[in-house]
């Protein structure tokens, strides 16, 4: 999804009471990450704002700047724990 589409999506949204998630595929693969959490702040408070993650090798990195963005994150690295007591985890991981 690029820029004007997502910018798009969220003035499509200004309206909807509920909270707005982003999600699918892995959010923080997107090569404009950044970008985009600078532009979900520019349209919403963080607090209407949540993020569905299995981290990944940026997860340090952007840590800060989903902070700022995010007032709900759901983090999800599939770990042993996770496999055991998840009920998505056999078909996320048969999607990858």
């Amino acid at each position: 999804m690029n820029l004007s589409f997502l910018e798009e999506a969220l003035d499509s949204l200004k309206e909807w009471p509920a909270k707005i998630g982003i999600i699918g595929g892995e959010p923080l693969r997107h090569p404009d990450f950044e970008r985009c959490c600078k532009l979900i702040q520019s349209k919403f408070p963080r607090e209407k704002m949540g993020l569905w993650t299995s981290g990944g090798s940026r997860w340090n990195e952007l840590r800060p700047i989903i902070d700022q963005t995010f007032g709900f994150v759901a983090y999800n690295e599939h770990n042993k724990q996770q496999q055991e007591t998840c009920r998505h985890q056999p078909i996320t991981l048969s999607i990858l």
